[in-house]
């Protein structure tokens, strides 16, 4: 049922979600949550299993919490991580050792966790229909119109949808990001892919221009291995069946035990991994992008999907205050660039944090190895005072990162803008 708007000088805006992925279903249930008129339309004709496994750092823990969905996850498969061992890549011997849930919790309030990415999505689409978003799949968006009033989505079949926001969650190759950038912008490859394998071990490998990072999903029944190295498929290809004979001898002079486990595989997929570069502008009129749509990034920072569905949560809550303080729809274009401000800094942080991680994850044997071993070999992670030269060790930053409440920035920024609008 539609909500009723233009009540007392004020209205309820009707929202529009192009793409069901993880940040756009978290921008649906936040809407909801807040009263609003959610439409998701969908390229896919089934949501089907994308992916493998994914870790939802703590920030991801707050608005999952947020959202009351946290049981839900964990009936689901949600796997909280003890600890994460890093792993010479040679001789598997011990780098270093962070210390995971107690740690994490005290320091940033909640802890790191993983799941299977397929059932993530299925908690999420299951929340956003029991709030009553509508879910329209087979429902490509060819294009966007941007206006600061009624924006309308065309779809493939011929039929528009006009609503008061629009929100482009389409991911890498969106269309929503042509229409906000009036071009097409293409993602770059990183220099990297990723085998994506389903084994049973648990641990990370850092070496000379790749790592290996494993973990538990689907209840610790199945545990996720991405085998991250330099990227040697077609610059058209983004992702096909891997070659393990190739993958194998790829690490053929890597640990032993590591060797062992490949030579057990029998199937992987090959992923291009995508970067792109900071785009100029994320909104247009009463349209706004969220996620890999406007700052993709390599994943080496834990923290991609979790920046998406800080983008959805604070959409969602963003447009909620507007309806409860009487703003007008015309301030829409205004109250999305608040949006955009609010988020642009800390995403692009942290995919540039993603890139720095990538510089040590895959450093030569050598001086500047030697070390970063030496570094976290004798790491106190404990210890708030010490700072570190690498970002993933460095608390100050990774309390910045992971200790950060996305909602509560949004609602302190919406206070002053507020303000800003009734002078």
């Amino acid at each position: 049922m539609a909500i009723d708007t233009d009540v007392l000088g004020s209205f309820s805006p009707t929202v529009i979600i192009v793409g069901c992925g993880l940040g756009g279903l978290a921008c649906a249930i936040a809407c909801r949550r807040e009263g609003l008129d959610v439409t998701v339309v969908e390229a896919a004709k089934e949501l089907s299993e994308v992916g493998a496994g994914i870790q939802l750092p703590p920030i991801a823990l707050r608005i999952m919490d947020r959202f009351d969905l946290i049981p839900q996850l964990r009936r689901a498969g949600l796997q909280g991580q003890v600890k994460c061992r890093i792993l010479r890549w040679e001789d598997g011997s011990l780098i270093g050792l962070r210390p995971e849930e107690d740690w994490s919790v005290q320091k940033f309030g909640y802890s790191w966790h993983t799941i299977h990415r397929a059932d993530y999505q299925r908690v999420l689409v299951e929340e956003a229909k029991r709030l009553g978003a509508k879910i329209r799949l087979n429902s490509a968006a060819a294009s966007v119109d941007c206006p600061d009033i009624s924006p309308k989505v065309y779809l493939e079949s011929g039929e528009q949808l006009q609503g008061d926001v629009v929100t482009g969650a389409d991911g890498l190759h969106s269309n929503t990001r042509t229409a906000v950038l009036g071009y097409v912008k293409n993602a770059k490859e990183s220099g990297d892919l990723a085998y994506r394998i389903n084994r049973d071990y648990r641990a990370t490998y850092w070496g000379p221009d790749s790592h290996i990072v494993m973990y538990p999903v689907k209840d610790g029944q199945l545990l996720n291995m991405v085998v991250i190295r330099p990227d040697d498929l077609p610059a058209e290809v983004a992702r096909q069946p891997g070659d393990i004979a190739e993958m194998r001898k790829m690490f053929e002079y890597w640990d032993p035990c590591l060797r062992r486990l490949l030579d057990n595989v029998k199937v992987a997929l090959k992923w291009k991994i995508w970067t792109m570069d900071p785009l100029e502008t994320w909104t247009k009129g009463s349209v706004a992008l969220l996620g890999d749509a406007c700052h993709p990034t390599v994943p080496y920072a834990a923290a991609g999907a979790a920046m998406a569905v800080e983008d959805g949560a604070v959409i969602g809550r963003l447009l909620g205050l507007v309806k409860d303080s009487g703003v007008s729809k015309e301030k829409l274009p205004g109250m999305l660039q608040l949006y955009e401000t609010i988020r642009k800094e800390r995403t692009t942080t942290t995919v540039a944090t993603a890139d720095a991680n990538r510089d040590l994850y895959h450093m030569h044997d050598g001086v500047e190895q030697e070390k970063r071993d030496a570094f976290f070999g004798d790491h106190d992670w404990w210890d708030e005072r010490r700072t570190a030269p690498y970002r993933f060790a460095d608390f100050g930053f990774l309390h910045e990162l992971f200790g950060f409440d996305a909602v509560e920035d949004a609602e302190e920024g919406f206070l002053m803008w507020e303000k800003d609008q009734q002078k």
